[in-house]
C-alpha cells in the first residue's frame, strides 16, 4: 500500500481488497468507514429502471414513436412496467437529455437575472472635471 495513503485508507483498502468474498467489505461497510465518511458523500439521484416509478412525458412518447417506428400503446405500457428495452432505453434517454437541458435553462435564467440585477443602472455621482497639474 503506497505511504502517502492514510490510516484508514490503508484500512479500508485492505477490508476491500480481501480475496474471500465472505470477508471481503461490502458497499454498506465501505459507506460506514471512517474515511469514506471523511467528506459527506454527495450522491446523484439517478432513475432505477425497474426500481422506480418513470414520468411519462407525451411529447417524448410521440417523438420515439415517431423517429424510431415504435407502437406508443406498448411503449407507455412497457413504461408503466419498468421494462428495459431498445424503446424504453430511448425513452430515458431522451427524458434525461431534456431533464439536463431543463436544469440548464433554469441556471442560465438565474445567472443572467443576477447578472442584470448587479448591472440596474445606479445613481451616478457627478464626476469632478480634472484639472491638468501646474508644475511648481
Amino acid at each position: 500500500m503506497p505511504s502517502s495513503f492514510s490510516e484508514k485508507l490503508q484500512d479500508l483498502m485492505q477490508r476491500i481488497l480481501v480475496v474471500d468474498p465472505a470477508k471481503r467489505y461490502t458497499v454498506a461497510d465501505i459507506r460506514a468507514h471512517p474515511w469514506y465518511n471523511i467528506v459527506p458523500p454527495c450522491e446523484k439521484i439517478g432513475t432505477l429502471i425497474g426500481k422506480m416509478e418513470i414520468s411519462i412525458d407525451e411529447g417524448i412518447i410521440q417523438k420515439v414513436c415517431n423517429e424510431y417506428s415504435v407502437d406508443p400503446d406498448q411503449l407507455r405500457l412497457e413504461l408503466k412496467k419498468n421494462k428495459f428495452n431498445s424503446s424504453t432505453t430511448i425513452y430515458y434517454m431522451i427524458l434525461k437529455r431534456a431533464e439536463r437541458s431543463q436544469k440548464y435553462k433554469e441556471k442560465l435564467k438565474l445567472d443572467v437575472s443576477r447578472l442584470k440585477s448587479n448591472k440596474e443602472p445606479t445613481q451616478q455621482q457627478p464626476v469632478a472635471e480634472e484639472k491638468p497639474a501646474v508644475p511648481t
